[in-house]
């Protein structure tokens, strides 16, 4: 009687205790993003960052980003600093959903051209330091874009996106944005440049 009491109240211990273990979620594969949110996003961030534009000219993948190193805690430190919204599960998500390069579709809903370029068409029109080329070949345009995929946060109305922007062989900038779902629409609530030349 004793012994079986004893291993009851045994095995009562052990589950209590697993039960109490913290239960840690998955970042979302990058699979499981709803595409049209995505561009969702991509498109508030385009008419934010050039809310003028004639058309738009946009590297035809999306980029994984300008070199962020997620266990580099001074990088993690300057964003958080800059996006005091952001946490390390919105970066993690980030980088989930930008670990390989993916081939934009016509799906931004900017209300003007999305002309779409390839890295070896950029390479044949940026002949030169003023870059003659692209500007003679989009002379409606000051520069041309690179954009990655959103990362979200856990509840879905909060989007982590690098864009970068090109004007020349030294006139380039690179900057996360952090976006908001707010009253139906999406808006940029901060930014953080990470590199300028």
């Amino acid at each position: 009687m004793k012994k079986t009491l004893f291993i009851t109240l045994l095995v009562i211990l052990i589950v209590g205790c697993t039960c109490q273990l913290p239960h840690y979620l998955p970042t979302p594969r990058p699979e499981e993003t709803n595409e049209d949110e995505d561009y969702a996003v991509l498109g508030a961030l385009l008419q934010y960052v050039a809310s003028e534009a004639s058309q738009y000219v946009l590297v035809d993948t999306s980029t994984t980003g300008f070199g962020f190193d997620n266990s580099s805690s001074d990088q993690f430190d300057y964003l958080s600093e800059q996006l005091p919204q952001l946490t390390r599960d919105m970066i993690d998500n980030w980088q989930a959903a930008n670990t390989d390069a993916i081939t934009w579709e016509n799906e931004f809903d900017l209300g003007v051209p999305v002309v779409f370029i390839s890295q070896d068409e950029l390479d044949k029109l940026q002949d030169d330091v003023y870059w003659t080329g692209f500007h003679t070949q989009y002379p409606e345009v000051g520069g041309y874009f690179e954009i990655s995929r959103p990362g979200f946060n856990e509840t879905g109305d909060q989007a982590l996106v690098y864009l970068s922007f090109f004007a020349g062989s030294l006139a380039a900038h690179g900057t996360f944005y952090l976006l908001s779902y707010e009253n139906g629409v999406w808006q940029v609530v901060g930014e953080a440049m990470i590199w300028i030349s």
